[in-house]
C-alpha cells in the first residue's frame, strides 16, 4: 500500500514557493487509503516511531504517539 501511495504522488509547488509531494485526486475513492498508508510509511522513517503506542483497553485498537513518555489513552465513549 505504501509504494502505491507513492505512486499516486505528485510534486506540487504551494503558494510559499515550497514544493511537496501530495496525493493525486485521480487517485478517486483510494485517496483515503493510500493518504494513511502514506501517513504511516512516513511514520515509520521518522524518530517518532519510538513513541508510537496501542491503548491497553481489552476491546481498543487504537494506536497514538506518546510524546512526553507517559500519556494513556482514554476512551472516549460515555460511561
Amino acid at each position: 500500500a505504501a509504494a502505491e501511495a507513492a505512486g499516486a504522488s505528485v510534486f506540487v509547488r504551494g503558494e510559499d514557493g515550497l514544493g511537496r509531494w501530495r496525493l493525486s485526486p485521480a487517485a478517486g475513492l483510494r485517496l483515503p487509503a493510500l493518504a494513511v498508508a502514506r501517513s504511516a510509511a512516513e511514520l515509520l522513517a521518522d524518530p517518532r516511531r519510538f513513541t508510537v503506542r496501542r491503548c491497553p483497553g481489552e476491546d481498543c485498537g487504537w494506536l497514538f504517539l506518546d510524546r512526553i513518555g507517559q500519556a494513556r489513552f482514554r476512551s472516549v465513549r460515555s460511561p
